[in-house]
């Protein structure tokens, strides 16, 4: 068995046997990984509260054909003030389970694994609305999954864009209102944010269009991946 030292993002976990978990990683330089934490249910466990969802590591794993051997684990960030309240449980596991969704075992991904640290990072420092959307557009992005929000799909004007289709990952025009209603104040926001603005699209955006670019780039995400999501719903009930 080879041993590898990597940074990992604790994703979920699961009961094994009577002291041990499962615990599902995402890496920096491997991908996603399963790893057994054995005798982390313990009380004198060393790693069993290092191995809970959203906490940030460095691990040693010994590698195994599918499942590892997680030896080592230490704490980089805890992310503790991401589970203070459950609209913050819920918007940092959202990001959580696109990460999910869109890695796949043992392929690296860095890009997306770094942008997933300093989405939890922004959030911990911050409860806009925003910072879910803003990831999910990013982690979609990274993936090849940009929207075209510039001109409408059918006629390729760039005037009066009244609405996105999320089945087609597209605006429309107002002679052509195919998707759900997107206001003026939203589709800038979703361009700041796939053009790189995401800061500038924080400051200039008002809770009303945060809220439903929110909506609309979950429905997006849902149509690209083809599932729903689970945690992100009830972050739609404002």
């Amino acid at each position: 068995m080879a041993l590898i030292r990597d940074e990992a993002l604790v994703i979920r976990s699961y009961k094994l046997g009577e002291a041990d978990r499962i615990v599902l990683l995402f890496t920096k330089d491997h991908g996603k990984l399963r790893a057994v934490a054995k005798g982390s249910r313990k009380a004198k466990s060393r790693i069993g509260g290092r191995v809970e969802p959203l906490n940030y590591l460095n691990v040693q794993l010994w590698m195994g054909k599918d499942l590892h051997i997680l030896s080592q684990a230490e704490t980089i960030e805890s992310n503790f003030s991401l589970r203070v309240d459950l609209e913050s449980i819920q918007r940092a596991m959202s990001i959580l389970e696109i990460v999910d969704k869109l890695t796949h075992d043992d392929y690296p991904d860095p890009v997306l694994f770094d942008a997933a640290i300093r989405a939890l990072r922004s959030l911990a420092n911050n409860r806009s609305a925003m910072y879910v959307p803003a990831f999910f557009l990013r982690a979609m992005q990274i993936e090849g999954f940009r929207p075209s929000v510039e001109t409408c799909r059918l006629c390729g004007t760039t005037d009066d864009i009244v609405a996105f289709d999320p089945a087609s990952a597209a605006v429309t025009c107002a002679l052509h209102p195919i998707g759900n209603e997107i206001s003026a104040g939203a589709l800038k926001a979703m361009r700041l944010v796939l053009d790189g603005h995401a800061s500038q699209a924080f400051a200039v955006t008002d809770s009303e269009d945060e809220y439903q670019m929110e909506g609309l780039v979950i429905s997006f995400c849902e149509a690209m991946i083809e599932r729903k999501l689970k945690t992100v719903h009830p972050l739609l009930k404002h």
